[in-house]
């Protein structure tokens, strides 16, 4: 998992990184390299690139099956409409442990910005 996580991170797929260190770390909760891991991988999401890295990372992750999956879902395109205008009520809606995963996982992969 640490072999493809690290591979992923290097494709800058952050979301699948994210995913694979979580996995390790589900499994071992003391691999510091998984603990490692998960805080550069959400420090790279955080600190974005250029605009161009941006739009290329988020290209790539329209063509991810998962990616498409939670776009194509109508109740999250019910909830990113919202969103969308009414910033606030995101809060809400990362109370839902389905929902939030499924944001952190368009946050991660380039496709959703959340300021």
């Amino acid at each position: 998992a640490l072999l493809r996580s690290g591979l992923h991170y290097h494709l800058k797929e952050f979301h699948k990184a994210l995913d694979a260190y979580k996995m390790a770390l589900s499994l071992d909760e003391s691999n510091e390299e998984a603990k490692h891991g998960v805080e550069t991988t959400i420090n790279a999401i955080n600190m974005g690139s250029s605009e161009e890295d941006q739009r290329a990372r988020a290209q790539r992750a329209m063509a991810d099956p998962e990616i498409q999956a939670i776009l194509n879902d109508h109740n999250m395109r019910k909830v990113l409409q919202e969103m969308q205008e009414d910033p606030k009520s995101m809060s809400k809606f990362m109370a839902d442990p389905s929902i939030k995963s499924n944001i952190e996982k368009l946050v991660a992969a380039g496709v959703l910005s959340v300021k």
